[in-house]
């Protein structure tokens, strides 16, 4: 930045078509017209409000929108001139008019509700202008044309006291009509009014002022503010000093004799840089530098040079992210950019060259014009007045030729080349030589290959040529002649000269080996193949990599390599027309585009983008219009001028963006909530919503065009999407659920801030996809299913009780057919033992055996037509049979046990279950035994549930009642064992527990040989309960 400490000199400058300048104001009302402005206040979430003659504004940084009284709706607002603008601690918007009294306005609603004022009697004042606003914990101290009053902040904002001015009483206000109110940093209440500032005192409510303390000014108060010094400052109108400062210490005001006297109406703002800015209406704008006391000037008679064109300039402020924003005829913004870029404008002429040494800089425009850098001085480089001139040696032809290139041949003399000659020109004699080409064409570039001492010459018409520097003339290599319409030329290592076309791609020229090699759009080598067939500039870093700026993005071909990379806006690049490219001296690449400028680090492999609201004054840069001096300062020429800095001191904005909901579309149609978008935090919609669109909103106001977006659900994916500056996330056909919205922005220097949960919103299900309807369907199935599986079992159950009922009757039939079939089987066997009785006359034995068989009979007979018997009656006959049989062998002994735990009354079994095996005892285990005695034991016992009987003999054993019987024994039995094994089984399936028959030998050991010494059988019955 060049600071002017004469206005003087700003009128010399004015003179001519161009002005060297820094950074410039930026008019915001080119973009968003507001008119008229006399208030500007910025709210806590970072919105502007501007107060205007035809109603509120609200602004973002990207659309502004305008609230108007509408005499048919109540809830808007009550005037259109602006006073005053607050927020309150409630985030409620206060508004003072000019003549309507004052609305508080509830983002949520944006409804505005009117604010009364009473009178001494109570009544509404109908025509108030309020001024002035500032809060005081829970009241709010309002200035107005009619008094002082201070007012509830809660929902009534009734009326709490109400001061005026009193000729009688010296401690009253000096005016009624109250301008400013303010609260210092020690809780002082200041009041300005028409007639000077007054001094509250909380306990007694009485006013310090010029009445009681000379000092005091008595002025109409236009401001008061305090500085980051804590210094009160008061601003009066048409004072003796434009500037009054308080003394705490002596109570008294001191006039500033520094300030400049008669200034009219001010208002004073103060910078990051704690730099202070003053308006003042019909002059302009001021600027104290906090650090060299250095006051700067801008006029707007003079604004083509600074921007400021506030002729009306009534208020400023300085927002949150460092601006310094004017308003008055314009919406005018002093951007925070720390980018320290100095610009000479050429009033709207193409700058189409540029050079620099340590003590001018050359441009051209529509004519040349060199630069004085000591003198600050701007003179015509190339002029039909100038003494010693090309005009004047050339005079065949007319008008001022154009220049497109500069560079530096030695210390003392410049290389020109304009439209079909070179010129070298002497620095210190003034004098130039001219050397015609005729090339067929302006000679657009050039570059010296010292070793060689020659220019290769870049024609725009023809083809590329060489002109010595020694003979001074120009030659055309044949080698060169198939090279077309060549624009720039860059010198190569290895002897290669580089040429870019107009419509033919690049071109390698080898000087050694005259080989030419063409890089195409369409090559058929792709490693050969660039983005564009227009090539703008070359540059060769040092490398040796070649740097091609080319319509269609930034190429790259590496010096260890013979392959086209290709870097576009996808990765980064802001703007895919690149005309001009210049390393810098910490080996970043910039570059000119139709969008500002980018700079390419090769270190981090990112883009950082410059436009306008950095500084510069151009938009579009001008192909090969770029230089890089001694000290590394890039100088850029464009449609408007010259831009140029030093990179190193190229600073950043460090402030973050605050991200908000700007509005919420679902289906191309917004979303009404009742609630300010910036104070959503939850919406749910249904499922039959297509297309949902948030729109986001980063409050950074430098350069908000330039701010970036990413976006992440968080509760689905921890990856961000990168949005760039698109401001919309879409969410296309979302499926029921949940989706928190995290949000996080970039400001124009890629500062971003801290992510955030921006909103949830909660897409609902289908009825039929809610859990209530879920969990009534799962109870529904599950009465259903239990219905049916009730029904079933019952189903079930009937045909198993019908089944078992069968199965029952069945198994008694079976054990009935048993029973017959084990009866005659027992007849069998008693009738034979009677006829061998008989036989043997034994009368008497026989007799008896009649007597005791005809009682087994009645018995067996009593208990085959049940299918169980008490084991006493069972036992009964059980002991008659084993009598009958003793009769018949009268050389065995029986025994029957049973346990105390058995009770044979109550005790069921099936009836004659043993008698088989002790049949088989005696004819098969006792009858054979020819040694010792004879004797079958019979034990009952309980275990648990079941009933054990057992039947045990001391006869031969099975293995030798079987040799007997294979020899032909006299006895062939059988029958009855399988018949009680088949009763066995039926008791298994009748009653469902196992009952079991083990058969087991009785064995001895003797001479060491172990012997049977009989048989016993177990059986295991359950007891019916």
């Amino acid at each position: 930045m060049i600071n002017f400490r004469i206005i003087p000199a700003l009128f010399a400058l004015s003179l001519l078509p161009f002005a060297l300048s820094g950074q410039k104001f930026q008019n915001i009302n080119d973009e968003f017209p507001m008119g008229l402005s006399e208030e500007i206040f910025q709210d806590s979430y970072g919105f502007l409000w501007i107060g205007t003659n035809d109603g509120l504004v609200r602004f973002d940084g990207y659309q502004a929108v305008h609230y108007n009284h509408d005499p048919l709706d109540s809830f808007s607002i009550n005037g259109n001139n602006m006073n005053a603008i607050l927020e309150d601690t409630k985030g409620l918007i206060w508004v003072g008019l000019s003549v309507e009294g004052a609305n508080v306005f509830d983002r949520n609603t944006q409804r505005f509700q009117q604010l009364h004022f009473p009178d001494q009697n109570g009544n509404d004042i109908i025509e108030i202008s309020v001024n002035d606003f500032v809060q005081d914990g829970d009241l709010m101290w309002v200035a107005t044309s009619h008094g002082l009053y201070t007012l509830e902040i809660p929902d009534s904002h009734g009326l709490v006291r109400r001061f005026t001015h009193s000729k009688s009483d010296s401690t009253s206000l000096s005016s009624t009509y109250i301008t400013e109110v303010f609260i210092d940093k020690d809780n002082t209440l200041w009041v300005g009014t028409l007639d000077g500032v007054n001094k509250y005192n909380r306990k007694t409510h009485q006013f310090t002022n010029y009445h009681t303390n000379v000092s005091f000014p008595k002025r109409q108060t236009l401001d008061i503010d305090q500085g980051p010094d804590g210094q009160l400052i008061v601003c009066p109108r048409f004072a003796d000093f434009s500037l009054y400062t308080w003394d705490p210490e002596s109570g008294n005001f001191h006039g500033n004799e520094n300030f400049p006297a008669s200034l009219g109406e001010l208002r004073i703002t103060w910078d990051f840089d704690m730099n202070m800015w003053v308006s003042s209406r019909g002059i302009g704008a001021y600027r104290f530098d906090a650090k060299s006391d250095e006051m700067q000037f801008f006029d707007p008679i003079h604004s083509d040079y600074h921007g400021y064109r506030n002729l009306y300039g009534l208020n400023n402020l300085t927002d949150s992210y460092g601006n310094v924003w004017f308003i008055g005829g314009n919406l005018l913004k002093w951007p925070e950019s720390n980018k320290s870029i100095q610009s000479i404008s050429s009033n709207l002429n193409i700058s189409i060259a540029v050079y620099a040494d340590k003590n001018n800089l050359w441009f051209s425009a529509k004519e040349p014009y060199v630069w004085n850098k000591n003198a600050l001085q701007l003179e015509k480089f190339w002029t039909t007045d100038y003494p010693i001139n090309l005009r004047q040696q050339n005079t065949p032809r007319s008008g001022i030729p154009r220049i497109y290139h500069y560079d530096s041949l030695d210390e003392d003399h410049l290389i020109i080349a304009t439209t079909r000659n070179i010129h070298i020109w002497n620095k210190n004699s003034k004098e130039f030589q001219e050397y015609p080409s005729r090339l067929g064409g302006p000679i657009r570039d050039f570059v010296i290959d010292r070793a060689s001492n020659v220019l290769w010459v870049s024609p725009n018409q023809g083809t590329p040529a060489i002109f010595d520097l020694t003979t001074r003339t120009f030659d055309r290599p044949a080698a060169l002649k198939s090279l077309r319409n060549t624009i720039c030329v860059e010198m190569g290592a290895g002897g290669d000269i580089w040429f870019g076309s107009e419509r033919w791609g690049l071109y390698r020229y080898n000087k050694v080996t005259n080989e030419i090699t063409n890089y195409l759009r369409n090559s058929p080598n792709p490693a050969w193949r660039v983005s564009s067939t227009k090539v703008n500039d070359l540059h060769m870093d040092r490398e040796g990599n070649l740097w091609i700026a080319t319509s269609r993005g930034l190429n790259l071909l590496k010096s260890d390599s013979d392959s086209i990379i290709i870097i576009e806006d996808q990765e980064g690049l802001p703007n895919n027309h690149i005309t001009s490219i210049i390393e810098d001296l910490n080996e970043n690449i910039w570059m000119g585009t139709y969008d500002g400028l980018s700079m390419y680090s090769k270190n981090t492999g990112t883009f950082t983008h410059f436009d306008r609201s950095d500084g510069l004054i151009n938009a579009n840069f001008i192909p090969r219009s770029c230089f890089r001096d001694e000290e590394g300062i890039l100088y850029f020429g464009g449609d408007n001028g010259i831009d140029f800095f030093n990179p190193q001191s190229m600073g950043i904005n460090t402030i973050p963006p605050d991200v908000y909901l700007s509005k919420v579309s679902v289906n191309n149609s917004p979303v009404s909530t009742g609630v300010a978008p910036e104070n959503i935090k939850f919406l749910e919609f249904d499922y039959k919503q297509k297309i949902i669109e948030i729109e986001l909103l980063a409050l950074h106001l430098t350069a908000p065009q330039s701010n970036t977006y990413a976006y992440r659900v968080s509760n689905i994916s921890k990856e961000w999407v990168d949005l760039g500056t698109n401001r919309t996330i879409t969410l296309a056909n979302p499926n029921p659920g949940k989706y928190n919205i995290e949000v996080k922005a970039a400001n124009s220097d890629g500062i971003w801030s801290t992510p955030k949960e921006l909103i949830l919103i909660t897409i609902s299900p289908p009825f039929w996809f809610t859990w209530w309807f879920i969990l009534l369907s799962i109870i529904l199935l599950l009465v259903v299913l239990r219905a049916l599986y009730q029904y079933r079992t019952g189903q079930i159950r009937k045909e198993e009780r019908l089944k078992g009922t069968f199965e029952k009757r069945i198994a008694q039939l079976e054990m009935k057919a048993l029973r017959a079939q084990m009866n005659p089987h027992f007849l069998f066997n008693s009738l034979n033992s009677i006829k061998s009785l008989i036989s043997a006359g034994e009368s008497v034995k026989a007799t008896e055996y009649v007597t005791r068989f005809s009682q087994l009979i009645r018995q067996v007979l009593s208990n085959s037509e049940q299918p169980l018997v008490r084991l006493e009656e069972d036992l009964e006959a059980l002991r008659l049979y084993l009598t009958i049989e003793r009769l018949r062998f009268q050389n065995f002994e029986y025994e029957i046990k049973v346990d105390e735990d058995v009770n044979t009354d109550f005790a069921e079994v099936p009836p004659l279950l043993l008698q088989p095996y002790v049949e088989n005892a005696i004819w098969h285990g006792l009858m054979h035994k020819t040694k010792g005695d004879r004797k079958v034991t019979i034990c009952i016992s309980r275990d648990h549930d079941f009933l054990v009987m057992q039947v045990a003999d001391n006869g031969i054993g099975r293995e030798r009642a079987r040799h007997i019987k294979m020899r032909g024994g006299s006895r062939k039995g059988g029958m009855g064992m399988r018949v009680t094994r088949d009763r066995i089984k039926l008791l298994r399936d009748f009653y469902g527990q196992e009952a079991s028959v083990e058969v087991e030998d009785l064995m001895t050991a003797e001479d060491g040989v172990s012997k049977a010494t009989g048989t016993r059988v177990t059986v295991r019955i359950p007891v019916p309960e």
